[in-house]
């Protein structure tokens, strides 16, 4: 399955330490996967519904008796957005932006969830993309009885190598 192929690349790139090349692919996977499940809600819809379902379970934690949120699926939209568009973690700016000012990236994994009191998250990039990639496995398992969803991503983009591509239609 092509979404397979996607999260093998992430873990290829985090492997290579090309941490760029995996955090812009692992925030595309929430859009993706939700595209696939509900092909007729907006990209902010849908990417929220899959963050709920899949991701929000490693971004809130009771701590002493108490609930900590440490994104949102709103915050975690408006880091893609500004991801994808401006290649920014400030994330102030983006319309769907909940609690968070911004998200700092770190290679390695001392930090990981650290929230400040300014309302910046810092997140270890490689723990990020291979929660997004956990939360595909999860999806994948929820979904393979669905035939609708399984034939979109029969559908979905291909990079055929030589021999099928010039066998292919």
């Amino acid at each position: 399955m092509t979404i397979d192929k996607i999260k093998t690349s992430v873990l290829i790139a985090l492997e290579n330490k090309n941490y760029y090349a995996a955090l812009v692919l692992s925030v595309t996977i929430p859009d993706i996967c939700g595209k696939l499940e509900y092909p007729e809600k907006s990209s902010k819809e849908r990417f929220k519904l899959w963050f709920d379902r899949y991701l929000k379970h490693f971004y809130e934690k009771e701590v002493c008796g108490k609930k900590n949120i440490f994104m949102t699926a709103s915050d975690c939209y408006a880091l893609r957005c500004s991801i994808l568009h401006e290649a920014n973690e400030d994330i102030t700016n983006q319309k769907s932006q909940d609690t968070l000012r911004k998200i700092k990236f770190q290679e390695g994994v001392s930090v990981h969830r650290l929230r400040t009191y300014k309302n910046v998250l810092g997140l270890s990039v490689d723990l990020f993309c291979r929660e997004i990639c956990f939360g595909v496995d999860s999806w994948l398992n929820d979904i393979i009885d669905n035939k609708e969803v399984v034939e979109r991503i029969n559908l979905m983009l291909k990079i055929y190598d030589s021999v099928t591509f010039m066998n292919g239609e």
